[in-house]
This record gives structure tokens, sequence and C-alpha cells, in this order.
């Protein structure tokens, strides 16, 4: 019987329960192998990024200025120009798109996304700027938080102002153990038991949603996973698709 199989599933689920005031913190905590509050640590790589900034302007032709973040030890926000690469038609589509290749070519060795997981999405216009973003897919599936890169130019001061929320995840492909269907049904399950299960919210479900997520512990980093995940209400639940290890969120929602 499909159920009693599922049930069986269930037991072989180890859970966690992670609860925290706002599900947006659970899932955007940021990591570091190292106390950046301490002056030692802060100071060491504050001089390993401002050497790193040295070799991006020498290697890319870059001037103006650098946005590094210590804990992913990267360029998030980058807001100049690079030599070779001008804009003198922005409005013109072509022509930008153009150069914001041109520019994430002389980016990429400075990025965190790899070789084939950057796809690009259309080009946004308006008076103030022209932009191209690019999301960031592994093996086909999304990434979050972060995973895009985004190139603008602002017509007024007309430099390029770029953000990087690119992720380090391999190509390696993950073994995916349990159903869409399956996993369905066991956060549905787990939903039931909560304090805040409303039956109207679990008949009126969408589907499982499959991407790479990255979960906060209060331990030491934990890298990106392959997760199905579902959203009800106060709720929320992820199935590592390899470990089946359930995790479930609380969020406080905001009146």
């Amino acid at each position: 019987m499909k159920n009693e199989g599922m049930s069986e599933q269930c037991l072989l689920i180890g859970k966690r329960v992670f609860v925290a005031l706002l599900l947006l913190a659970i899932y955007t905590a940021i990591y570091a192998g190292e106390d950046i509050t301490d002056p030692e640590v802060y100071w060491r790589k504050t001089q390993e990024m401002n050497q790193r900034a040295e070799r991006f302007k020498a290697e890319t032709g870059f001037e103006g200025y650098l946005g590094h973040n210590l804990q992913y030890m990267k360029f998030t926000q980058t807001s100049g120009n690079f030599s070779g690469i001008q804009l003198t038609a922005p409005q013109d589509t072509t022509m930008a798109r153009l150069a914001f290749d041109q520019v994430l070519l002389r980016m990429f060795p400075f990025i965190s996304a790899r070789e084939g997981q950057l796809f690009p999405l259309k080009i946004e216009s308006s008076q103030y700027s022209v932009a191209k973003k690019w999301e960031q897919r592994v093996n086909g599936y999304s990434v979050y938080p972060g995973g895009f890169i985004r190139i603008a130019y602002i017509i007024e001061t007309q430099r390029f102002n770029i953000n990087d929320s690119t992720v380090d995840i391999p190509n390696t492909p993950i073994p995916i153990k349990i159903s869409k269907e399956d996993a369905k049904q066991i956060m549905i399950n787990e939903y039931k038991k909560s304090d805040d299960y409303y039956f109207r919210v679990a008949g009126g479900l969408g589907e499982p949603r499959i991407g790479y997520n990255r979960v906060s512990t209060g331990d030491d980093p934990v890298p990106y996973r392959l997760y199905w995940s579902m959203g009800f209400f106060k709720d929320y639940y992820m199935i590592d698709v390899e470990t089946l290890e359930l995790i479930h969120g609380k969020a406080i929602l905001m009146r």
C-alpha cells in the first residue's frame, strides 16, 4: 500500500526544527569560518580583499568603487567603468547587450558562479538606466538566496553598477531519492501537526518547488543543498532530496 510506504519513509527521515522570528532570516543567514568582529581577523581579511581588488583592477581594466563582503570574501557591489568598454547609446538594446556581455566576461573569474551556470534574462530599460540580469541555475535548478548577477548602466553617471549575488555550487549531479509527490505528501502531513494548521490552506496548495537553498543552523557553515520545498502560511518545509532530512521553518507575519 502506498500509504504504508509513505509512513515507513517518514520514519526514515531525520527531523530538525528551526524556529526563527522571520523565515527570511533562516535562509539568508551568512556564514563565516572565522569571526570577522575579531580585529585581527578583520584586518587580515581586509588586507586580502585589498590585494584582490588590485588584481581585479589590473586584470579587468576597472576604475571605480569595489564593495566587498568579508564573510563571503568576494566583491558584491561594483560601480565604475572598464577600459575599452563603452556604451554610447544605452537605449539601443543590441549595443547594451554587447557591452553587458563584455563586462560579464571580464568579471567571470572573480564571481562565484561556475561555467554554464548563468542564464541571461531580458534587458530592462528606463529613462534612468538599462540593465541585464543573469539567473544562476545549477544542473537546471534555481538557487536561493542569491543566485543572480545584475549589470546596469546608469545613464546620468555613465557608470556600470554590478550586483553579484552568485554562489559557489559544484555542477556535480545530486541523486534525487524522493519524488515530488511523496515529498508533497510528507510536508502536508507535517503541516497537519502544526499549531497553525488550517485545512483550507492545506487544501488549496500549489506544487512543491525544487531548488538549491542554504539553511541557518547557528553552527558551522552549511553549504547549499537541493531541496523540495513548500510554504503554508506561517509554516515552511523543505526536504533534502538526497539525505531526506526534513526542515521546518516558522515565520512571524508582520501586520
